[in-house]
Formats: structure tokens, sequence, C-alpha cells
């Protein structure tokens, strides 16, 4: 089971036949380009990042630790006016290090551990771990599509 989830990770993060990967969307995006926000408002590729780093290291700690309380102000942050090429880079590493700690977690995780049910209608933590890469790969899409409206390729 955990074989299979960090298998999809892998294939949102370097891609497959059906998508391009996080990884390619991401590569070539500038400091300027992450902190765009569309005229039409909503979040900027920065916040999708930042976003997407929150849930994995949220969902690795209840992996661990079986709870893990959400921040709703670190779930989604603004930002910054001045926003640098240091302040991107460490936004992408932080997303692969949180990236890497969800994969260990998983992989610590035996089958029946990943099916066991997290209680109050919540699911099995094989859910928890579907639903944070299937959240992820929907975040992609976004960046994805602010790309295009920045007139960059979408890779899609």
């Amino acid at each position: 089971m955990s074989a299979s989830l960090i298998d999809q990770m892998r294939m949102i993060y370097e891609g497959n036949n059906w998508h391009a990967s996080v990884r390619d969307l991401l590569r070539s995006v500038t400091a300027e380009q992450a902190a765009w926000r569309p005229e039409q408002g909503g979040h900027t590729i920065h916040e999708i990042v930042a976003h997407v780093t929150y849930s994995a290291s949220i969902v690795a700690a209840r992996l661990r630790e079986g709870e893990a309380v959400w921040d709703e102000a670190l779930g989604w942050i603004m930002t910054p006016s001045t926003f640098t090429n240091n302040d991107w880079e460490a936004a992408i590493s932080s997303y692969e290090d949180a990236r890497n700690d969800l994969a260990s977690a998983i992989a610590a995780m035996s089958h029946e551990q990943l099916a066991a049910d997290r209680g109050k209608g919540r699911g099995t933590y094989n859910d928890m771990a579907q639903q944070v890469i299937h959240h992820e790969a929907f975040h992609a899409g976004q960046i994805a599509m602010l790309r295009r409206l920045q007139q960059q390729t979408a890779l899609l």
C-alpha cells in the first residue's frame, strides 16, 4: 500500500504520460512570477506552494503521531510585498523537504497501520494520504493555469 502511495507522489512531482510534473511546472518560475497575482484575484504560485507544503507537513505529522492541528493562519499565507529569488528558492526547498518527509512517513507505516481507521468518521490513514496526494495534484493544475495566465507554457 505504501509503495503505491509513494509512486503516486512520484508521478505528480516527476510527471507521467498524462500530465506535466510539478517539478517542471516550478522549475522555470521566477520569484516575480511566483509572487504575481491575477487581476481577478486568487492565490499566487508562491501561496499555493506554501499551502501544499504546509498540507504535506500536517499529514506527515498525523501519520506519525495520529494528530496534528491545522492552523488556518499557516494554511494559507500571503506572499510578502518584497519577495526575492532567495525567498522563492527557500519556498521550493521547503516544499521538497515536506514532500520527502511525507513520503518517509508513509514508507514507515505498515499495511495494517495505513488501513487503520482514524476514528470519528475520518476514514483510514491510507485515505488521508490519498487525499493529500490528490490535493497536490489539484493545486498543480492551478499552478499550470497561473503559468498560462502569465503567458508561460503550462506544460500540459
